[in-house]
């Protein structure tokens, strides 16, 4: 099972730039594009940062956009 905070945004293109840039010198880079909101990971795996617009189409807010799944090793456990 994935772990994975996602980051809702009202500026999608700048947020993808911006974390483009600040995840590159730790081996960051977008490993699941959906159109509307992108992973961002490593090859070695482990958490991953989404960036994205808000699933209901709100404005993105300190609350609306924002998701954190904590990683577990198995569905069962869940």
């Amino acid at each position: 099972m994935i772990g994975y905070a996602m980051l809702g945004t009202n500026q999608y293109d700048k947020a993808l730039a911006f974390y483009d840039t600040v995840l590159a010198p730790v081996g960051g880079k977008r490993m699941m594009d959906f159109g509307v909101s992108t992973v961002f990971g490593t090859e070695k795996g482990g958490a991953m940062l989404g960036v994205g617009n808000p699933y209901n189409k709100e404005p993105a807010t300190w609350g609306n956009g924002t998701m954190i799944a904590l990683q577990m090793p198995s569905q069962e456990k869940v």
